[in-house]
């Protein structure tokens, strides 16, 4: 992007001067490098006072220019609204992170989680309006809400199908879109026109957890939460209002939270990161279950799984299907899991990890060490002994004996001689040392090499600095005295290849 030219008060103070100059009948063949030159004194002499109308023209320049001093991206976007949209976004999300932990970790009971409600909300749209501002304008064909706890699962589903106009040159967006997704046309007979209606009948679900004026959050997906506010949005204009009087949190968030809590208040494992949240929730284990999905789309194959009734249903199923069985709570068909569910396996799962929750309760206290590692069997049969027995125990006990391994039979070390009067060892350690074959032991320290204590001294070459021997020749003499053998050259030590 060009750079822009900023005029200051000085330049636009030379252009009066140029034109009461020019009606005296002066020229400037210079240019405004000529009229700088002569006009600069009489700028420097002006009082602030003068200048004022001057620095005020070069403002107003710099407003009708768009020049105001900030930096600006590729695209002509301040960077510092980029910045400040980034601090919002993050503000947004601490606050949402805040308030998820205070609802669902600050209960004081189980039963209060259980209890507690939450509300899941789910857009389909239609097509996408680019906005001046590098927004996009979701255009809602059809969402769904519905109202979830642990104790109750999925109930009071809330589901409406849109009839909104398209707007001007988006209409072969809209079409294709809606052939890869949901399949619902433009305008769709029976669909609902008043968003005032929507709005009502949307307030009516949330009441029962609303506080005075706000409205309790709704709950998706991280990918369709920039399509909620096209319907939100909406709603809210027929009140005189915007979508900030909803919030619309994150579905993995509380999930994660969710599960944790409630594995925390029966010592059970939980999520150890909020991946693994949201990698169930997109994996969406009960994508084609029947039965689920609106009128609409039951009767269109591949349709069902888009459905945004069968979406908040099947997000309500894969939480119930990770925490209930740990909170103690008689799974329904059609409200905690679909309606074809195996109870009996499931009542069998829930009994198998009640009995093995007891067997390693038990366990644990049967074995549980202190710091000493004495186990709890031990402490109970010592403390069980009587003064009597404790003391014969320590009159009988068997004294230290210290093994010197050097003094053992059938040892190789050179110069150490075995006692026959020594006491005897154990049979384990005499047998394991006298099979160990030591061919060349370790010298001791500053001692000669056994090379040389083997050889003859006469042939073994003078070591001083006078007569020290050739490189090679000192090898030789050592290897011939000593009665080391070594096997014979051949392949891979350096010699010829003839056997």
């Amino acid at each position: 992007m060009p750079k822009k030219q900023q005029h200051n008060a000085f330049y636009f103070f030379m252009q009066d001067f140029r034109k009461t100059q020019e009606t005296q009948g002066k020229k400037f063949p210079g240019g405004l490098q000529e009229i700088a030159t002569v006009c600069s004194p009489e700028w420097q002499k002006m009082t602030d006072q003068q200048k004022g109308p001057y620095e005020a023209r070069a403002k107003n320049a710099k407003v009708k220019s768009g020049i105001s001093g900030m930096k600006y991206t590729s695209q002509g976007v301040p960077i510092t609204l980029i910045e400040k949209e980034a601090k919002r976004k993050q503000e947004f999300e601490d606050n949402m992170n805040d308030y998820i932990k205070m609802t669902v970790n600050m209960t004081d009971h189980i039963d209060e989680l259980i209890s507690k409600k939450f509300y899941f909300i789910h857009v389909n749209w239609l097509c996408r309006k680019l906005l001046p501002n590098g927004e996009g304008d979701f255009y809602p064909i059809e969402f769904a809400v519905a109202e979830f706890s642990l104790k109750d699962g999925v109930a009071k589903p809330y589901h409406e199908i849109i009839d909104l106009d398209v707007p001007m040159g988006y209409a072969s967006d809209a079409l294709q879109h809606s052939e890869a997704t949901h399949k619902i046309s433009p305008n769709p007979p029976g669909g609902e026109k008043n968003f005032s209606i929507m709005y009502q009948r949307l307030r009516n679900l949330l009441e029962p957890e609303t506080i005075g004026d706000e409205l309790p959050p709704l709950y998706t997906t991280r990918g369709v939460m920039e399509i909620v506010p096209g319907l939100l949005s909406r709603m809210a204009k027929t009140v005189g209002q915007t979508a900030d009087m909803f919030r619309v949190y994150s579905l993995e968030t509380l999930f994660f939270h969710i599960r944790n809590t409630a594995a925390s208040k029966i010592d059970t494992v939980g999520f150890p990161a909020l991946t693994i949240a949201e990698d169930q929730i997109h994996r969406d284990i009960f994508d084609y279950v029947s039965g689920i999905a609106c009128d609409y789309h039951q009767n269109i194959d591949g349709a069902t799984m888009h459905c945004s009734l069968s979406v908040v249903i099947r997000w309500a199923y894969t939480i119930c299907d990770f925490c209930c069985l740990d909170v103690g709570i008689e799974m329904k068909p059609g409200a905690h899991c679909p309606l074809n569910t195996d109870m009996d396996r499931i009542r069998d799962l829930k009994e198998k990890r009640e009995s093995d929750m007891d067997n390693l309760m038990a366990e644990s206290v049967n074995r549980i060490r202190s710091m000493t590692g004495v186990t709890e069997e031990h402490r109970v049969k010592t403390s069980a002994r009587t003064y009597k027995e404790d003391q014969e125990r320590r009159q009988n006990f068997q004294p230290l004996k210290i093994i010197d391994h050097s003094k053992l039979l059938n040892s190789n070390v050179p110069d150490n001689k075995c006692d026959p009067n020594a006491p005897s060892t154990s049979i384990q350690s005499t047998s394991t040392f006298a099979q160990k074959k030591v061919e060349r032991p370790l010298r001791l320290p500053r001692g000669p090499s056994f090379a040389m204590s083997v050889s003859d001294t006469e042939k073994v070459p003078s070591m001083d600095h006078m007569n020290f021997p050739a490189i090679g020749g000192r090898g030789i003499n050592l290897r011939k005295a000593s009665t080391e053998k070594f096997p014979p050259i051949g392949r891979g030590r350096g010699g010829t290849f003839d056997n």
